[in-house]
């Protein structure tokens, strides 16, 4: 239960831990977002998402009050979080002009996140609330039987096929020897292409201007353009990045190096004679 609750931090762990700025308690306000909470309405609590400056502009269309866009102290968001308290109080003293149902709708008609906050009459009657579900039982520590609506990992592909649901590619146990098979399938593919570039680079291919061999787990691509001090032309950074990947997926290989000459190295464009002009 508590790596559940830890996961579901997101931006307020990561706040702590780079800033080490400690979140104060908000209630049902959002902590870096207004307005953006929930809301009483003349029946019934609503909860509203206004997070950017279009919704802000919308909602106060919506409520009658157009002249609180260009407040000074609501109109970018930095200044409404700053004057959350005195913001909410004045949306929810216009929502309590009318019902939940007709905010809702006008909500949603405008784009604006918002949705009903449910109570236990409300909720557990819902289709989704009332739907069959598998249970598995167990037993707390007082012998008192409980049930819960989560399947051990093993029972899942089982309990969506009673539920009329056919198991997904996630519920499926993971074949080790599918994954070998699989693995070695990706070898072999990669050992053709390789065979595949050896077989053009004698026939003026860009392979032939980086010929490679492989002595053990050492794979080497030589590079060998002396008149050029070994600058690469874009023909031989096209078949170099092509035959990396390659030779990285080649059995027995653990090092590749890349070599010029040994009087020069590679270099990543000619130089030009001192006095030359372009």
């Amino acid at each position: 239960m508590l790596e559940s609750v830890l996961a579901v931090l997101t931006f307020q762990a990561q706040n702590y831990l780079s800033n080490g700025t400690v979140p104060e308690r908000v209630g049902n306000s959002h902590p870096v977002l207004a307005p953006c909470g929930v809301f009483q309405t003349a029946d019934h609590a609503i909860n509203i998402a206004a997070g950017t400056q279009a919704h802000f502009e919308r909602l106060c269309g919506l409520v009658g009050r157009e002249d609180l866009i260009n407040d000074p102290r609501f109109c970018d968001s930095p200044s409404r979080l700053r004057h959350r308290e005195e913001l909410d109080a004045v949306i929810a003293g216009a929502l309590a002009t009318a019902d939940s149902g007709h905010w809702v709708r006008l909500l949603r008609e405008a784009g604006i996140p918002t949705g009903p906050v449910h109570d236990m009459a409300a909720c557990l009657p819902t289709r989704r609330c009332t739907r069959s579900t598998p249970s598995t039982a167990s037993t707390t520590p007082a012998s008192a039987p409980c049930t819960s609506s989560v399947a051990p990992a093993h029972r899942r592909p089982a309990v969506l096929r009673a539920a009329g649901a056919a198991p997904t590619r996630r519920t499926q146990p993971r074949d080790p020897a599918r994954i070998r098979s699989v693995r070695e399938r990706d070898r072999r593919s990669g050992r053709r292409r390789c065979a595949a570039h050896a077989q053009r680079a004698g026939r003026g291919h860009p392979m032939s201007e980086v010929p490679w061999k492989i002595d053990g787990p050492l794979a080497t691509v030589t590079v060998s353009r002396p008149k050029k001090r070994n600058a690469l032309t874009a023909a031989m950074w096209t078949a170099i990045a092509e035959l990396v990947p390659e030779l990285a997926d080649t059995d027995g290989v653990r090092l590749i190096a890349l070599r010029g000459p040994a009087a020069t190295s590679p270099r990543g464009r000619p130089r030009r004679r001192a006095g030359s002009h372009h």
